[in-house]
């Protein structure tokens, strides 16, 4: 992957991937709206790595995208994250590697991993 393939995370940005998407037709025009979310979610998969707000990223958990919007995100991991805790992240899209903070906002365990879901911060 180059350089120019990891950019900030921005509300811009991903309303390009997902509107790209949706031309090629890998993903609906429309989903019905979930009550609770801010915006829309799309079914994205990718890796996703996080690790403390202001860490050096020893601290690194792995997770896979499960979706994702223009608002957040909802992911799976090995690992609990408690709500309210504040993130960096990197998700690892076929098209480029979105790099910014989000927010946990819930953290539930099913069967033997975390559902995990977060809110984007933006500058």
């Amino acid at each position: 992957m180059s350089t120019q393939e990891i950019v900030n995370l921005t509300q811009k940005r991903i309303t390009e991937i997902v509107v790209a998407r949706q031309e090629a037709g890998l993903l609906p025009s429309e989903l019905v709206p979930v009550e609770r979310r801010h915006g829309d979610r799309w079914p994205f998969r990718g890796a996703v790595e996080l690790w403390p707000e202001g860490m050096d990223g020893r601290s690194l958990t792995h997770g896979t995208c499960l979706n994702i919007g223009d608002s957040g995100m909802g992911l799976c991991c090995d690992e609990y994250h408690a709500p309210g805790e504040t993130m960096e992240v990197a998700i690892h899209l076929p098209e480029m590697t979105l790099c910014g903070q989000a927010v946990v906002r819930y953290c539930s365990q099913v069967r033997n991993q975390f559902m995990v879901g977060m809110e984007f911060i933006y500058d």
